[in-house]
Order: structure tokens, then sequence, then C-alpha cells
């Protein structure tokens, strides 16, 4: 497990641009170092060897200008390897005249000059070789610095509200990975902090949409339950209970109906998609509002049913639509009026279509009439319209990523809605 980490450690490290060129600059400076130090050495040893032969050349003739007849006693010396006892010889003469191995190279002037100029090169060479390892450590840095301090202003931005994002490269190593996930970091705590605005914005809208659709039911309520303190006939008494209960009623279902359309705007539904008959979500939804269709004598009609069709949708959320849908259909349907059903199924999508024969909406309503609260301006004055049932209606049907669309030939001419599903 050690191994298998320090390969990782140094795979890693060797992804890093500014590792691989510090180690090159090293590696380069090192060889320059070396070149010029061998280059030096091998001047300063062809300068010693050249004086070496000039001293001994020198030696050699003013013996022989002198002594002519040694010369074959003493051109050997100079041209063939010398046994340890004529070096000995050598050195016990000179001690006469004070030379002895000891001899500091003070007064040794050739030694002691190319000692101080190699010194002197040495240190010129090192001192060289380091101002440029500094200059180029420093522009490494330089550049590993600049990319910190960018991510730094990053950080100082997004606690300061502004995203924006800093800028990309396409190299590898640890620091271009780092600005690519402060970049992932930054665009996530924005879409949060974006999520929670709309959340704030959505819970203020809910709680002013609250208050204002209850305020009418809880007043025609107080109103009701005075008229009881006040009104001592029984009959009038059960009247007015049963209005009350209608009222309250009415504020049960819009804070169903508003709950319901603030958990799906905000996305904490998640809806249980399966492959089910829609024949049996329209008849659920149909069933749950049988007692109202009874009350008006709504005739309701199906057509293309024989068949049953499934596609994936979740049963409970889209039956709820149909169902606001159905119930607005009811309202403003006249008694003893007629609704159909009509199923359409194409290769690509499928299609249902409710229809009624009521009064209609108006080409000026038609683009609003899914906006929440909205209520047409030429209501049943015998309806109390919310614009709350087919806002939600529109919001569960493109959660299943499907579309509705309305169509009324006018005013007393009936109304269609569509809703179209890919399948």
């Amino acid at each position: 497990m050690g191994a298998r980490k320090c390969k990782l450690l140094i795979r890693s490290i060797l992804k890093n641009k500014e590792f691989k060129v510090h180690i090159f600059l090293l590696t380069l400076s090192i060889v320059i170092l070396t070149s010029a130090t061998n280059y030096y050495i091998t001047k300063v040893y062809e300068s010693i060897h050249h004086e070496w032969e000039s001293r001994n050349m020198a030696v050699l003739g003013v013996i022989l200008d002198e002594k002519p007849e040694l010369e074959e006693e003493v051109i050997p010396l100079f041209t063939k390897e010398i046994t340890r006892e004529e070096a000995q010889k050598g050195y016990d003469l000179a001690k006469k005249y004070g030379f002895s191995l000891s001899l500091s190279d003070i007064n040794k002037p050739f030694m002691y000059e190319t000692l101080e100029k190699t010194r002197i090169s040495v240190a010129f060479l090192a001192s060289l070789c380091l101002i440029i390892l500094i200059l180029l450590s420093f522009r490494i840095f330089h550049h590993i610095y600049a990319q910190i301090r960018d991510l730094s202003l990053g950080v100082e931005k997004i606690m300061n509200g502004n995203f924006h994002l800093i800028s990309l490269t396409q190299e590898e190593g640890d620091l271009p990975l780092l600005r690519f996930q402060f970049n992932q970091m930054a665009e996530r705590l924005k879409n949060t902090l974006d999520r929670l605005g709309q959340e704030k914005v959505l819970l203020k809208n809910l709680i002013s949409d609250i208050s204002h659709q209850l305020k009418t039911p809880l007043s025609s309520s107080l109103m009701f339950h005075d008229f009881l303190i006040d009104d001592p006939d029984l009959e009038n008494r059960i009247d007015f209970l049963s209005k009350s209960k209608q009222q309250l009623e009415r504020i049960h279902w819009l804070i169903k109906q508003l709950l319901n359309l603030s958990k799906l705007e905000s996305g904490i539904i998640q809806f249980n998609m399966k492959n089910n008959p829609i024949h049996s979500t329209v008849e659920e939804a149909i069933l749950s509002l049988q007692q109202k269709i009874e009350t008006k004598n709504i005739s309701i009609q199906f057509d293309n049913f024989k068949e049953p069709i499934y596609f994936h949708h979740d049963e409970k959320w889209l039956g709820e639509a149909l169902k606001n849908i159905l119930n607005n259909a009811i309202d403003y349907s006249e008694p003893h009026g007629k609704i159909t059903f009509e199923l359409e199924r194409k290769p690509n999508f499928l299609s249902i279509a409710i229809k009624d024969q009521g009064i209609g909406i108006s080409k000026d309503d038609l683009p609003h009439i899914f906006e929440r609260f909205y209520q047409a301006r030429l209501d049943s004055p015998s309806v109390e319209g919310t614009g709350i049932g087919l806002a939600l209606a529109k919001s569960i049907v493109n959660k299943h990523e499907g579309r509705i669309e309305v169509r009324s030939a006018g005013i007393n001419k009936g109304t269609t809605f569509i809703l179209t599903f890919p399948i």
C-alpha cells in the first residue's frame, strides 16, 4: 500500500507544469555549471602543463649551456620517468636554498596566481548559476502565486456577492484543477443562493396569496356566525351553517391548492412515475367530482377510450391536474351541459382533450388563463373563481414534460383544454 501511494504521489507531482519546469531548469543549470567547470579545469591544467614545460626547458637550457657534457645524463630526467632516489637528491639539494614541500604558495608565484584565479572563477560561476536559479525560481513561483492571488481575489468577490468565474487554462496539474474546482464551487454557491432567493420569494408570495385568498371566505364565515348569534330562527340558522360550511370547505381547498402549488414550484415533490393506464387516472378524477357532476346534471362522454393506453405518469398528481380542469369545466357549464374527454395517441405523443359547452373564454383572457390568481373578466356571476386550479394543473403537466393549451372560440362558445405528453 505504501509503494502504491508513493507511485500515485509521484504521478500527481509530475503532472504539474511548474514542477517539471523547475526540474528542467535545475538540471540545465547543473549541466551548464558542470560543463563550465570542466572547461575551466581543462584550461587551468593546460596552463599549468605549459608553465611546467617552460620551466623545465629553462632549467635544461641553463644546465646544458654551462655543462654540455651532461646532456646524456640530464635529458632522460625530462623525457623519462624518474626514480624516487633521483627525486630525493633534487629535494636535498633544494633544501640548501630554502625550498621545501611545505613552502607556502605565496613563495611559488605561478601556483599562487593559478590558485587565486581558480577560486575567483569557481566563485563567479557558482554565483552566476545561483543568480540564474533565483531568477528562474522567481519566475516559476511568481506564476504559482499569481494563480493563488487570483483564487484569493475570487474568494473575496464571492464573499461580496460577485460570482464571476475565474479564467481556466488547458494545462495539467494541481493548480489548473484547483481553478476548475473553484469555478465549480462558485457556480454551485450561486445556484444555491439563487434557489434560496427564489424560495424566499415563493414563501413571500405564498404568504401573500394565502392572506389574500383567505380574506373573503373568512370574512363571510365570520358574518354568518354573527347572523347565527343574532337570528333566533332555526331555518335561517341552518341556512347560515350551510353557507358557513361552504366557506370553510373553500378555505380548506384554497390552502390545499396553494400548498401543492408551492411544493411543485419549489421542487419539493418527487413524482412517482410509472407506466399506468391513462383511463384509470381519468376515471379517478371524474369519481372525485361525481357529486358535483350529478348536482348539475352534467353529462360526461368519452371519445377513443376503447383500448387502454399506457404511459409513464404519476397517477395521483396527473389526476389532480385533470380534476382541476374538470372542476373548472363543471363550474362554468350550464346545468344539463356536456363535457367530453377525448384521447388521441400518435407515435411520439399522447393528447387528452377536455371539451365543455360552457360560457367560454374571451380572446383577451386566453393568454393569461394559466397565470396564478388570474380570473377572467367575464366569469359567471354564480361562480367564485380563485385562479389557482389551472395554474396548478399547468405546473403538474410541465413536471411531466408535457404541454397544456386552451382554446375557445369566444364567449358562450365553450372551452377546450388539450394536454399533450411525450411517449
